[in-house]
């Protein structure tokens, strides 16, 4: 049997929910995709002009959940296909929709370091609920 159809059989019968029915798994990674579709579509709607980093981290984020979600309807999985090893050590395999949502990611946590005033994670934002001065109990 050749390397890479080994390979795909063993990525469809391992991972999260394996033990799950194929049915089930679809239906929760769709539900669990379209949820993260709605919360990061949000939180990249909030982001202010100065945001770049921030923006272009939730762009990739946004499209690397994209592409394994049409993985997920189109194959009913997911295929990884970058297997990286250096000596005994092996990476866990992945895709391009998982390197840039790591990038993604990355690039949000490197502007919150590098610039903490305008970066999305770390920028103070006024509280939505305030009390008047008058209005304080003694």
């Amino acid at each position: 049997m050749p390397r890479l159809q080994r390979f795909r059989q063993q990525v469809e019968q391992s991972g999260l929910f394996a033990e799950q029915s194929s049915r089930f798994r679809i239906w929760f990674f769709s539900i669990v995709s379209i949820v993260a579709f709605a919360v990061i579509g949000a939180l990249f709607f909030r982001l202010e002009t100065g945001q770049r980093l921030s923006a272009w981290g939730f762009s990739l984020i946004l499209s690397g959940a994209a592409g394994n979600f049409i993985d997920r309807v189109r194959f009913r999985h997911v295929i990884d296909y970058m297997d990286i090893y250096t000596g005994s050590l092996h990476w866990p395999t992945f895709n391009v929709a998982d390197v840039a949502i790591t990038v993604g990611g990355a690039l949000i946590l490197f502007e919150a370091i590098i610039d903490p005033e305008v970066a999305f994670l770390t920028r103070r934002r006024p509280a939505r609920l305030s009390i008047e001065p008058d209005q304080q109990e003694e």
